[in-house]
């Protein structure tokens, strides 16, 4: 991986809007995993339904991810990520109003449904509309954005709001990060479809 290349990167104002809206999602993602089990216990959970709480989230990511030649195509990568932004949405205000464990663990089904879908509609785009000499960037700046920097925040800022403000406050702000990365996927969405059409009336006119 050259370093110097992800400058390149973030002078790409599509790229860099894509990186920002996709950071909002995954944002929530990792400081749900940060602060799911406390949660639990606040709801009146133990260690047992912590270890199922985790078991229901790795088993249906693992499916879903065995499963994706299945659903997953790759003809339109950001509708995906709009899918995954409503279902993170729609994931993080159940968990908000819970009223109890057994209802916490039903949830957990939608983890691994919300992040495959995320992630295979993020590696796709990357691989369609980054250059093949800048495909190992492009990836690395994912991963890192994915599993590191949100990773960061999600902790430290998720900490202090959990902390003073309870989870349920913790879970609606992650629906509304979710859900402002939705609308920005199809504002995204719209305006590709728009350059696509543009190009194909240019070649034709051509």
């Amino acid at each position: 991986v050259n370093y110097k290349n992800i400058g390149l990167l973030f002078k790409d104002p599509t790229l860099l809007a894509f990186f920002f809206l996709i950071s909002l999602i995954m944002l929530t993602h990792r400081t749900s995993d940060s602060f799911i089990s406390l949660y639990l216990f606040d709801l009146g959970g133990n260690e047992m339904l912590v270890g199922w709480i985790w078991f229901i989230g790795v088993s249906s990511e693992a499916l879903l991810f065995f499963l994706s030649s299945w659903w997953f195509r790759s003809s339109s990568p950001i509708f995906y990520m709009i899918i995954a932004g409503f279902l993170y949405s729609v994931r993080w205000i159940l968990t908000a109003f819970v009223e109890n464990p057994t209802m916490l663990l039903s949830i957990q089904i939608l983890h691994g449904i919300c992040f495959a879908i995320a992630f295979l509609g993020a590696l796709e785009y990357l691989y369609k509309a980054i250059p093949e000499e800048l495909q190992a960037t492009g990836h690395m700046v994912f991963v890192g954005i994915s599993f590191g920097i949100t990773g960061i925040i999600g902790s430290s800022v998720g900490g202090i709001v959990f902390e003073n403000y309870g989870g349920t406050t913790l879970y609606l702000l992650l629906a509304g990060s979710a859900f402002t990365g939705m609308i920005g996927f199809i504002l995204f969405y719209i305006k590709d479809r728009k350059a696509g059409l543009k190009q194909m009336k240019g070649a034709e006119s051509a």
